[in-house]
């Protein structure tokens, strides 16, 4: 009887659920939490990144400033964001928009026999996959600008409980034609060939 009566007790009792039902939804609570946080952060990272990106597209453009000038602008800004931050920085111009991302022309033989003729555009002396030479270029050349960040991730939780890396990286870019802010200077690439030995 005495124990029927406990059982019954227990049974109607709502003692203690209120701290098991805490428990319960802690973790996910956290989850969304942190993880919003998180995500709000990355995105504020990315507007700063996207920002001085801009700004460095338009100094960049009107050949008033050097590179190093640019790239001490965008640094300072993404450093004002998160003062630990690593900043890369790749700069290449090109003679229009048709050459970017493009590998210099081949035109006769083959790369992979190791016996070719190809037109060096960037003037670097070998054949490159990509014609893009480092810098800003000329008056009315392309600009290829990409910026890049790396960051402690915000939240410890994030990368010990959530699978985050504890750097964050992000990067944008821009493509931006240069004004005609000099005279143009048009030389033809030298054609050079390679023979396999």
């Amino acid at each position: 009887m005495k124990l029927r009566r406990l059982l019954g007790s227990i049974k109607r009792s709502d003692d203690g659920s209120s701290i098991v039902e805490f428990a319960l939804i802690l973790m996910p609570l956290c989850v969304i939490l942190f993880g919003s946080l998180e995500l709000g952060y990355r995105i504020y990272a990315q507007s700063v990144i996207n920002g001085a990106l801009r700004d460095a597209a338009r100094m960049a453009s009107t050949g008033g400033f050097t590179g190093a000038q640019i790239d001490a602008q965008v640094s300072t800004v993404i450093k004002s964001f998160s003062r630990d931050a690593t900043v890369t920085i790749v700069k290449k111009n090109y003679q229009d928009f048709t050459g970017v991302g493009v590998a210099e022309p081949i035109e006769s033989g083959s790369v992979e026999s190791g016996t070719y003729c190809f037109k060096d555009i960037n003037n670097s002396g070998g054949w490159e996959e990509d014609q893009g030479e480092t810098g800003l270029g000329g008056a009315e050349e392309v600009v290829y600008y990409e910026v890049g960040m790396d960051y402690d991730t915000l939240l410890p939780f994030n990368y010990k409980y959530l699978g985050m890396g504890q750097i964050t990286s992000l990067s944008a870019n821009t493509l931006v034609s240069n004004e005609p802010f000099a005279a143009v200077i048009n030389t033809t690439p030298a054609k050079i060939c390679v023979v396999a030995s």
